[in-house]
């Protein structure tokens, strides 16, 4: 891994890894930006492919608490790669079908993942980030 004049990337320093699954609207989102008490929500970079966390932003910036340490909108990124909002993903697969439709769709898949891979390698610790969010559909 290549180290920058910062150090070694986030991608470097994993220790623990969590995953939340379920239903939308579950509170998936909520439960992992509230992870870590809020007087170190500064510690989170939160990587949002659906713009989950906006309601959470707003309310704590409404109320004078700051944000996160790093908010990454990867909205507009998945719509760089060609994924289609109204045909979800885990909607194929409950239906049974393969989560992309052809050659293009699964390419678009993986280069959308290493384009955040990528990203990832990009962010070092000179702030103290402790938790990353992946918040992904």
């Amino acid at each position: 891994m290549e180290q920058t004049k910062h150090g070694e990337a986030m991608t470097e320093k994993i220790q623990q890894l969590f995953v939340f699954t379920g239903a939308r609207g579950v509170g998936k989102s909520r439960l992992a930006a509230t992870y870590l008490p809020p007087s170190r929500k500064g510690e989170v970079v939160y990587m949002d492919t659906e713009r989950s966390a906006n309601n959470m932003r707003g309310q704590l910036l409404q109320r004078g608490r700051g944000d996160f340490g790093l908010y990454i909108d990867l909205e507009d990124v998945a719509d760089r790669f060609g994924f289609k909002s109204d045909n979800d993903m885990l909607d194929r697969i409950a239906r049974g079908e393969t989560p992309w439709m052809g050659e293009k769709e699964r390419d678009g898949m993986l280069a959308y993942y290493q384009y955040i891979l990528d990203t990832l390698k990009k962010i070092t610790p000179d702030k103290n980030y402790s938790v990353l969010i992946l918040d992904t559909t």
